[in-house]
């Protein structure tokens, strides 16, 4: 199988020096692994946290803000 796709500079920058950065014989094998390790890699689970009411009231201005803003996104 063969699979082709473009990289677009200023998007892509990051990738575009890892492909110009890696031998051009190692290249297939390197983007191989690599989609490999992010297909089949599990992701961690995030701690869920809730901020209490009382707790509310001693956050700094700035985190209360942010959760004021949060709930207004969703």
């Amino acid at each position: 199988m063969f699979v082709a796709f473009r990289l677009k500079p200023g998007r892509d920058d990051d990738l575009i020096s890892f492909i110009n950065n890696t031998g051009e014989g190692d290249r297939s094998y390197h983007i191989r692994e690599k989609l490999r390790q992010g297909l089949f890699m599990e992701a961690a689970p995030l701690p869920a946290f809730k901020i209490k009411p009382k707790q509310a009231k001693e956050q700094a201005p700035e985190v209360l803000d942010l959760e004021k803003n949060l709930e207004e996104w969703f």
